[in-house]
């Protein structure tokens, strides 16, 4: 059995050697666009023992697909709008008839005195969102005495004149500070500072976190109370405050 075996590995060894591919080489490939392939060019080397010669070969092989496409580029444009708002002269605006008017820099602010019995801060806030407007901030004094003044002429002959109106300042925390401008803030965002308030003797006091105008003949001095009308500092109305606008 054992000779069996070596004779056949003899004898295949023996056609091998006769002929055998010496080398199978990649050439270069091609690329047609119109038919989308690619075309590779071969060669190979067989030698021949029995006549000692080397033949050479070459064919080429075609595949073909779309993955085969150079890639391509794409340029993708993008085209920002901008919406410009035009800006609007609040200058040329007036207040609604029974409002008063008061000139600032560039707008007319309007004051609304609103009567009211026992009204809470926070409802006649409301009240004056019906209006587009807030509870009002004086700017100066012009502004708060006229206001005052206003509602003295407007509605006395209905109400104490020892009660309070609702103005639109609030503590920020739970204490006005005059000379700390971050313990306070005007409803309306629309006033700033100091130069419209005129606090009474002692006031503010820290009794409350919302500011009433006493109703009386002192041009309306401000005091801090609790936000709601007690037996105390009786409510009798308030005032709403908005710029003029279209």
């Amino acid at each position: 059995m054992s000779r069996l075996f070596f004779a056949f590995f003899y004898f295949s060894l023996f056609v091998s050697l006769q002929s055998c591919e010496i080398k199978k080489t990649n050439l270069y490939y091609t690329y047609d666009s119109e038919s989308d392939s690619l075309t590779g060019h071969y060669e190979r080397s067989t030698y021949d023992s029995d006549s000692g010669n080397v033949t050479i070969a070459t064919w080429t092989e075609t595949i073909e697909g779309p993955l085969l496409k150079p890639p391509t580029t794409t340029t993708t444009t993008t085209t920002t709008t901008t919406t410009t708002t035009p800006s609007i002269d609040w200058s040329k605006y007036s207040c609604p008839n029974g409002w008063l008017q008061f000139e600032r820099d560039t707008y007319k602010y309007c004051v609304l005195p609103v009567l009211s019995k026992d009204i809470s801060q926070s409802d006649a806030q409301n009240a004056c969102g019906k209006y587009n407007a807030d509870l009002a901030g004086f700017r100066n004094q012009n502004e708060r005495t006229t206001s005052h003044t206003k509602f003295l002429t407007m509605f006395t002959p209905y109400f104490n004149i020892d009660t309070f109106a609702w103005v639109g300042l609030t503590a920020q925390s739970s204490c006005i500070k005059v000379t700390d401008p971050s313990s306070y803030t005007w409803m309306d965002s629309l006033t700033k500072g100091t130069g419209g308030m005129k606090w009474a003797a002692s006031q503010p006091d820290c009794t409350g976190s919302c500011v009433s105008l006493f109703l009386s003949s002192d041009y309306g001095q401000f005091y801090d109370v609790t936000c709601f009308s007690t037996t105390e500092k009786p409510i009798s109305g308030y005032f709403c405050g908005l710029r003029a606008g279209p």
